[in-house]
């Protein structure tokens, strides 16, 4: 009751700012909400309304409410101030400049349709959307109206018209007149994105270092526009950045992508960053190891170089030992071996000798017979102490050596106290 005394009020319409019905993340219960706040939180009193309230007032559930609130706190839109024992909830009164991007794009796109008529006859400012459309339809009612029959080149479609709804009418004639002046391409596509001087001059950056990019009349290549634009306005992780910015990031990226002396090392790992879009190396939003954009990566970090081979003392055991994993492991299937499997290869081999040297007198005789039996048992040993894939690593562990694989020998009965 007390809330409803300190916030009674008579709405008859709710007015939804641009930078408020544009985010894309407010749902229609987060935008009333939000014009109903404001109205209760002005200068002569302020919005101690409840959730339960707010739930009657709206008629959806208190949970809906506080799930609406926890949004707009998120997206800056509101603010929880503390008073007594309530609360106030207060309109931020920056939230405008934050949005501001989104009137931009409402401006944009009222352009590109502005345009977009002016090609078929149509002569219209760049007003809002309600205004825009409405003049849209007062000129095209004037010349229904005042056009006493169809006109006999038109198709036996569109003669039917005379039939049909006022309203239907109006748009099927809108269409007409546009079709009648524009290529069909035009009408279907949307006008893509200016590509502008640095835009352009990044793609250049971007070729110029072996990556590709896709094809002008792609939705791709737009969307790589858009991408772009989004880093140089601050509009897609909230930080402005230069040209020279995402140069130094594009640079980093054929560095590790390119380089043999920088990670990573593992042939396919290097085949997917040459193979990485523009888009995906900008912002990914479906990447599953937490690493959204690559280019935030690696801008502010420096490409770590690949440790130097150690010293192979051992050659025909290591390629005994590679010759074995991949029967075992590979199905048969050579590869191409990275700089650090290479070392887990030469330091299996090292580490066999060692393990031969202190252990070789408890074992049986035959086990020591050749390098290929040794790696045998191991893989063996192995495949029963692992539940994950089993990767050259697992050769030059030491735990391996210390414990999985003296306890098999012992069960096995190849080795004895």
């Amino acid at each position: 009751m007390e809330d409803q005394e300190q916030n009674q009020f008579h709405i008859r319409y709710v007015n939804l700012p641009i930078e408020v019905f544009m985010n894309k993340k407010l749902d229609k219960t987060c935008c009333i909400l939000l014009e109903v706040i404001n109205f209760l939180d002005n200068k002569s009193k302020h919005c101690f309304a409840s959730n339960g309230y707010l739930a009657n007032l709206l008629d959806v559930t208190p949970k809906t409410i506080s799930s609406s609130i926890s949004l707009l706190i998120e997206q800056d839109y509101i603010e929880i101030v503390p008073h007594r024992n309530k609360r106030i909830i207060k309109i931020k009164a920056n939230y405008a400049d934050k949005y501001k991007y989104l009137v931009e794009e409402m401006d944009e796109r009222h352009i590109r349709w502005n345009d977009r008529f002016n090609q078929g006859g149509r002569l219209l400012p760049p007003t809002m959307e309600g205004a825009f459309h409405h003049n849209i339809n007062s000129i095209l009612v004037e010349e229904i109206n005042s056009s006493t029959a169809v006109p006999s080149e038109l198709p036996q479609e569109e003669v039917s018209l005379k039939r049909r709804s006022k309203s239907r009418m109006i748009r099927d004639a809108s269409l007409t007149s546009i079709l009648a002046d524009q290529p069909e391409s035009k009408v279907q596509n949307d006008l893509p994105p200016n590509l502008t001087e640095p835009v352009e001059e990044v793609f250049n950056y971007w070729r110029e270092n072996k990556f590709r990019l896709p094809a002008e009349t792609t939705k791709s290549y737009k969307k790589a526009i858009r991408k772009v634009n989004g880093l140089l306005r601050g509009t897609l992780f909230k930080k402005k950045f230069s040209v020279d910015d995402i140069k130094l990031g594009i640079t980093k990226l054929n560095m590790m992508a390119f380089d043999d002396l920088y990670e990573p090392s593992k042939p396919a790992a290097k085949q997917y960053l040459q193979k990485l879009s523009l888009v995906n190396f900008i912002d990914n939003k479906f990447s599953t190891n937490g690493d959204r954009s690559l280019f935030l990566k690696y801008k502010d970090s420096e490409p770590r170089p690949i440790r130097n081979l150690i010293k192979d003392e051992y050659p025909v055991d290591t390629n005994t030992f590679k010759l074995v994993f991949t029967e075992k492991f590979l199905r048969g299937k050579p590869k191409q071996w990275s700089p650090h499997e290479e070392n887990c290869f030469r330091l299996a081999a090292i580490k066999m000798h060692d393990f031969m040297k202190v252990n070789g007198k408890y074992c049986d005789g035959w086990l020591m017979q050749t390098t290929r039996k040794i790696a045998l048992e191991l893989c063996e040993a192995l495949k029963e102490n692992t539940s994950t894939t089993i990767t050259p690593g697992f050769l030059s562990s030491d735990r391996t050596w210390d414990y999985k694989f003296p306890q098999y020998l012992e069960r096995v009965a190849i080795m004895h106290d």
